[in-house]
């Protein structure tokens, strides 16, 4: 059955000689894996399309009984253009793959709400030419609300930010993180994941961290 949705990519791996399996997280079907054919040929390669965090348009044979489904079509629905020219948002993209990938590897069915965050996550961050400092832990924050442990509201993860002279209105859930220093970014990352790991135990094993904290500083 012939299915059109978009999708984001997660990760991709190489499989056998000429051809690729993609992680995908799309918005009508949830999570699914591809086998993509030819797609390191060398007349019409597919590779590009499948980069992380890519956003396509698919058009997908589905069905529900395969664990590997076949793409018909594929295009990019929004091209970045400033995260590729960006050390510091590239860095970011690679660290939020990892996350989403823990994260939307879990959601089996659609969840249209949560794939238009993410998505528009990834449009914010290519759109802004503001610091991207603090970028991934706002997003860490306003995720956990759509994942059913909203931290943004989390008694001692406010008290821990209150003790780092962070301005908090805890009736909006909001953070005043202008004036954020690199060891208060550290500590307060720290402890937004301690939280994520309470309910996703790949948590404890951030590959992109030490790099994304050693750029941030």
């Amino acid at each position: 059955m012939l299915k059109k949705t978009q999708g984001i990519v997660l990760n991709y791996f190489k499989y056998r000689e000429n051809s690729l399996i993609a992680a995908i997280f799309t918005e009508k079907l949830g999570y699914l894996s591809f086998i993509v054919h030819s797609a390191f040929s060398a007349k019409n390669p597919k590779v590009a399309l499948f980069q992380p965090l890519n956003i396509l348009d698919l058009v997908i044979h589905y069905k529900n009984t395969k664990n590997l489904q076949r793409i018909d079509q594929a295009a990019l629905h929004f091209v970045y253009h400033s995260i590729p020219n960006s050390p510091s948002k590239s860095f970011l993209l690679l660290f939020l793959q990892e996350i989403f990938t823990y994260i939307l590897r879990e959601e089996k069915i659609a969840n249209p709400v949560l794939f238009a965050f993410v998505t528009e996550k990834m449009r914010e961050l290519e759109r802004t030419t503001a610091s991207v400092a603090n970028f991934h832990i706002q997003v860490l924050l306003e995720l956990s609300q759509y994942l059913g442990f909203d931290i943004r509201y989390n008694a001692e993860l406010l008290t821990n930010f209150s003790s780092l002279g962070l301005p908090i209105d805890s009736s909006r859930a909001a953070w005043d993180f202008s004036k954020m220093t690199s060891q208060n970014r550290k500590l307060i990352l720290e402890n937004i994941l301690q939280e994520y790991q309470k309910h996703y135990s790949a948590f404890c094993f951030i590959h992109s961290l030490p790099i994304l904290q050693a750029i941030a500083k």
